[in-house]
């Protein structure tokens, strides 16, 4: 009997550190009973809480000053926080509670905004949220251009970076309320009251894909060949992301038709010409040709999709100015003659072959039946040696030279999809109600 007593002495004891050395591992702020907890507004709170160390100090210092004048300047709270999470509850649910056990939040329904990253067995995980007034700038669109704003330093690891973007995005969503463009008219007019913009820039690169030099090459390119044809408008526009517009139209290539409309482009009454958009969101990357007015008799789904062949292999291989060039080049090509020539393939080049051979054939046929009439007959000699001449036949060394070298090349149309192939449609309308003709593809 006195054995067992102490076998369950002795696993009491046991179970009593284990609960202890668990409690050790919680944060000290970390509230035990959620249940009795009573919110409160914290002081001298820390906007860049680096629990995880993930900044170096002149970094936190930067993100903090930031932070601080966005607090100041639209009054909600803004929280940065790293850890590693050594609770049981979720990352998510342990970001919000550091929110709440340590007093952010202002007014009486502790308004602000959190952004955290947090290590668990290796694996980072980040989240941002609004909380009171600033759940109600959280939609959709927001979260989209936030996503697109700080995803690719999150991907990479470059958790300052992408801090530091998701603090420009606050700046811009408190000023005006949407992270929506500066040319997005609001509220959105259909239909929009068209007009024709001045001095209008030819590259838009809002996302960064070309250098100085090549969106200044590209720029006049496009001015010739507005030039060239007169009647038909041209812009390359980039962006990182569609701002959800393109989601919630159902329908790629109203972002792109909503910038040639709300920035005036088009020539003449119809507006006519056509944008090249190329959005670089990183997880769902795009371009679309989206053509107004009688441009888009040009943009027809068998012209878009010979431009799209064209430029697909430097578009893959991330060589973004040879494939706005090769654009521009095509472009010209399907206004000169109202159409895109297609490259010959393997079965047509045999087919010609074929055709040509025929007529020659038929000539041959004629030739031969004429000379076959004209020779005399031949007496047939008994021996080999009897048809050679004597000392009329001598070996020696030759050398033979050609004159022409033909070297014959096969031509392999690219592939007709990528990604999630290609999309067309033949008539769509942007936000602002302008009808439109274009698709594109995914790489």
């Amino acid at each position: 009997m006195k054995k067992v007593l102490a076998i369950l002495v002795t696993i009491i004891f046991a179970l009593s550190a284990a609960l202890c050395a668990a409690a050790s591992d919680l944060p000290s702020w970390y509230v035990a009973d959620d249940d009795s907890f009573v919110p409160f507004h914290g002081e001298d709170l820390p906007r860049v809480a680096d629990d995880g160390n993930m900044f170096s100090a002149e970094q936190k210092a930067r993100l903090e000053a930031k932070a601080n004048a966005i607090v100041e300047n639209y009054g909600y709270d803004v929280l940065i926080f790293t850890d590693v999470n050594k609770t049981d509850v979720g990352n998510i649910e342990y970001a919000r509670n550091y929110y709440r056990y340590n007093g952010y939040g202002t007014g009486d329904n502790f308004s602000g905004t959190l952004f955290f990253a947090i290590e668990n067995g290796g694996r980072t995980t980040w989240w941002y949220e609004g909380f009171g007034e600033c759940g109600d700038y959280m939609t959709d669109g927001n979260v989209y251009a936030i996503d697109a704003k700080v995803q690719t330093a999150l991907n990479s690891g470059d958790f300052y970076n992408a801090a530091d973007a998701y603090l420009d995005c606050l700046y811009r969503m408190f000023e005006t309320g949407s992270m929506l463009p500066d040319w997005y008219p609001d509220p959105v007019i259909n239909p929009f009251p068209d007009f024709h913009g001045e001095n209008l820039p030819r590259v838009v690169d809002d996302a960064d894909i070309f250098t100085d030099a090549e969106e200044a090459e590209l720029t006049t390119l496009i001015n010739e060949l507005i030039a060239k044809h007169g009647k038909f408008d041209f812009v390359i526009f980039t962006d990182v992301t569609t701002y959800g517009i393109d989601e919630k139209a159902n329908q790629e290539g109203v972002f792109a038709a909503d910038f040639y409309q709300f920035n005036g482009y088009g020539k003449g009454d119809e507006y006519s010409g056509s944008v090249l958009f190329i959005d670089m969101n990183p997880d769902d990357r795009y371009w679309w040709s989206a053509a107004r007015g009688e441009s888009r008799n040009y943009y027809t789904e068998e012209n878009v999709n010979k431009i799209d062949d064209k430029i697909e292999p430097y578009m893959k291989s991330g060589d973004y100015f040879t494939a706005m060039k090769t654009y521009i080049e095509t472009l010209d090509i399907l206004y000169e003659k109202g159409n895109i020539p297609t490259v010959l393939d393997a079965g047509d080049y045999i087919m010609i072959s074929i055709f040509a051979l025929i007529p020659a054939a038929i000539v041959g046929g004629i030739k031969q039946s004429s000379a076959v009439k004209t020779m005399k007959k031949v007496n047939y000699a008994v021996m080999a040696n009897d048809y050679v001449v004597k000392d009329s036949f001598v070996m020696r060394d030759t050398a033979i030279t050609f004159l022409y070298d033909t070297v014959t090349k096969t031509y392999i149309p690219p592939s007709s999809s990528s990604g999630g192939g290609s999309h067309y449609s033949g008539g769509y309308h942007s936000s602002g109600g302008g009808s439109f003709s274009g698709g594109g593809r995914h790489f």
